[in-house]
């Protein structure tokens, strides 16, 4: 299960601008000299697929250890992406591998099935917004497109690899989308930070401009007075005592927000 819901789920992962896009995953795991084409919308008439598909390809080097084969072997992934409405989304894989002997023998068809998990139903996090959850299906079949010798130790190389290949991008779905959520948070604290330290500014200000304004008043009655001095007034001394108090808040409070932010940060390390 991924926490999120479908459109996110699609515009993280599965979109030609996706920020955690599956050819990221594959450079993640070591595949190199990454090509991926935008998806193409084609219009599809079979009966068993009425909404129409997208494709493309990824053409990338991968990391072989195998005898008599090069460190980095040539691979294709010819995609196809299915909508279903709010039912779901599919996205169909046939994996090609060059350069490595018996990999001409065959290829490997995967399937990615998303769709709404109606089991945990949608709930309110403690920001108020959605919280959803969508159920990620995955499949695999090696198949033969010629006899050879081989075909069980093929068969059984090929099967840990692709699980393992699948395992791990549901743990790199969980793992981007915990990181997005936490630097989503990160943003509306600093948001947040940045509005109470602009009133506070503000707050300054308009403290300062009042003790000047006082003071200013206080020197136009002593003038008028013809330079006779006399005692300050008490709504000077207040205004004074108003000021203190104020800064001292502030410090006090920048202080706290200050230990605050240190204590996220270590949260997120």
């Amino acid at each position: 299960k991924i926490p999120c819901s479908m459109d996110t789920f699609k515009s993280n992962f599965i979109e030609d601008d996706a920020p955690f896009s599956i050819a990221r995953y594959m450079e993640e795991k070591g595949d190199g000299a990454i090509h991926q084409s935008p998806w193409k919308v084609q219009d599809d008439h079979d009966y068993q697929h009425p909404l129409s598909s997208r494709t493309r390809t990824i053409e990338y080097t991968h990391p072989v250890n195998a005898p008599m084969a090069p460190p980095m072997a040539r691979a294709k992934k010819e995609q196809t992406y299915r909508e279903f409405g709010n039912h779901g989304l599919l996205v169909e894989t046939k994996t090609f591998v060059s350069d490595v002997p018996m990999t001409d023998c065959f290829y490997v068809a995967d399937r990615i099935m998303v769709e709404p998990d109606s089991s945990t139903g949608t709930t309110a996090t403690s920001d108020g917004n959605a919280n959803h959850t969508v159920t990620l299906t995955m499949q695999y079949d090696i198949r033969f497109v010629k006899s050879t010798m081989f075909k069980a130790i093929i068969a059984r190389t090929t099967r840990s690899e692709f699980e393992n290949f699948m395992k791990e991008f549901a743990e790199y779905c969980n793992k981007c989308l915990a990181a997005d959520g936490t630097n989503m948070k990160m943003m509306r604290r600093n948001e947040s930070l940045d509005n109470i330290h602009n009133q506070q500014h503000l707050m300054m200000n308009e403290q300062m401009g009042a003790q000047a304004n006082s003071t200013m008043i206080g020197g136009g009655m002593a003038s008028s007075m013809h330079g006779s001095s006399s005692p300050p007034s008490a709504t000077t001394n207040t205004s004074t005592l108003l000021l203190y108090i104020g800064i001292l808040v502030i410090l006090i409070m920048q202080g706290y927000l200050m230990m605050e932010i240190r204590l996220m940060k270590m949260e997120v390390m």
